[in-house]
Parts: structure tokens; C-alpha cells; sequence
């Protein structure tokens, strides 16, 4: 993710229409985070976004925290600590165990897919699309399945990943606005 931030820090593309694209995409991001402050707690609502600005956030967390404030960005992340979670305790429980070949292939599918979901996340309002919901139910088939051959594997959210994805999420809402300054989008 890191070549891909670079890439938008430094403008992305020379050509004028990408420049103007970008300038929308950043008064966008904009326009998301000032309709946070205005709703940090519950947001202005689902699928409220275009009542505020004409365009979609173009970045899955921004229009989560515009539409659903810290509580529901908060849910949103959880969700997908959670699909990121399962199948690396996956992999670390079952790694090296012949049997379980198949549980740790699709661990691996599930991880390199939910990393290009996300990639594509910071540029798209993904946060609604059946794409991103279809991998959650898929991730949670693998628990299943993984359940069914192993009873005692459980995957538990403790204090300390409630504690840490709220901090990202607090982490990201800075980390973007400053992102916004330095573009001298304000």
C-alpha cells in the first residue's frame, strides 16, 4: 500500500484531466471529513453522502466516517479486523499440517483478496458494495468449515483489537486530514 500512497502524494499522472480528477477526488475526501466533525458520534446517515457533496467519497473509511460516525466506523472496522483476523489464525494454527492443506490455501486466497479489497478502498467508497460483503460471508464460511474439522478453533476480539482498531480509525481521520493539507486541499 505504501508504492500507492507515494504514487497519489505525488500527483498520480501528468496529464491535466488526471490532475483535475484528483482535485475532485481530494474535495471529496474533504467534504467527508467536514461532514464528520459536523456528526462525529452517528454521522449524517447511511447514504446521506450525496445529499452533502455531489460526488461519492472515493475512500471506503472516509464515507464511513461521514455516513456512520465514530460508532459506525468503529462497527465497519471490526468487521474487517475480523475477516483479516480469521484466516491468519488460520494459517498460524494450521500451517505445517497436511491435513489442513486446504484450510490454509484458502486462508492465503482470503488474505490476498481481502488486501486488493482494500488497496481498491482507498480510492473507492467500497464500503457498501456486495463485493466486499460477499467476502465477509466467505470468510465466515471458512470459519465454519474450519469449526466443523476443529471444534475448539474459535477466533475471539479482545479489548486490545477493540483497542487497536479504534485507534487506527483515529490514526486514519489525522493521517488524512494532514494528507489534505499537504495536497493544499483545506
Amino acid at each position: 500500500m505504501v508504492p500507492l500512497l507515494l504514487r497519489v502524494a505525488k500527483g498520480g499522472s501528468d496529464r491535466g484531466d488526471a490532475a483535475s480528477s484528483s482535485t475532485e477526488r481530494y474535495d471529496a475526501w474533504l467534504a467527508g471529513l467536514d461532514m464528520f466533525r459536523t456528526s462525529p458520534l452517528w454521522g449524517i446517515g447511511f447514504g446521506q453522502f450525496y445529499e452533502y457533496h455531489f460526488l461519492t467519497a472515493h475512500n471506503t473509511l472516509i464515507l464511513v466516517y461521514a455516513e456512520l460516525g465514530i460508532v459506525g466506523s468503529f462497527i465497519f472496522s471490526m468487521l474487517i479486523w475480523i475477516m483479516i483476523k480469521t484466516p491468519i489464525l488460520i494459517l498460524k494454527r494450521y500451517s505445517g499440517h497436511p491435513e489442513a492443506r486446504v484450510a490454509v490455501i484458502w486462508s492465503i486466497a482470503m488474505l490476498a483478496s481481502i488486501g486488493a479489497i482494500l488497496a481498491g478502498s482507498l480510492f473507492l467508497s467500497f464500503a457498501y458494495h456486495y463485493i466486499l460483503w460477499i467476502f465477509m460471508g466467505l470468510c465466515g464460511g471458512l470459519f465454519i468449515a474450519v469449526r466443523k474439522h476443529d471444534p475448539e478453533f474459535e477466533v475471539r476480539i479482545s479489548f486490545i483489537d477493540a483497542a487497536v482498531v479504534l485507534i487506527f480509525n483515529v490514526v486514519m481521520f489525522f493521517l488524512l486530514t494532514l494528507f489534505l493539507r499537504f495536497k493544499g486541499i483545506s
